[in-house]
């Protein structure tokens, strides 16, 4: 039988994150599969927030998304 669950590894023993069905001592097969997008994603927040806090204040520019090069780059940008 195949079960699929969250677990997480702590001082050498994998510790599922909900209740699992199986009899104490049952022997498993663990398969790791490392979610990769929780890291890349902690550190693309930490880039915007570095970014967002070294671009010189543009009152002159409404904070929009639709306005992030003017913002980042100047007024003039791309015209």
């Amino acid at each position: 039988m195949t079960q699929r669950f969250d677990a997480v590894f702590e001082r050498g023993v994998f510790k599922p994150a909900h209740p699992v069905a199986l009899p104490e001592g049952t022997c498993v097969q663990v398969i790791v599969d490392t979610p990769v997008w929780r890291d890349n994603a902690r550190a693309m927040a930490r880039m915007v927030a570095e970014i967002a806090a070294s671009a010189p204040p543009r009152p002159e520019v409404e904070n929009t998304s639709e306005n992030v090069d003017k913002i980042l780059y100047g007024e003039d940008y791309g015209q």
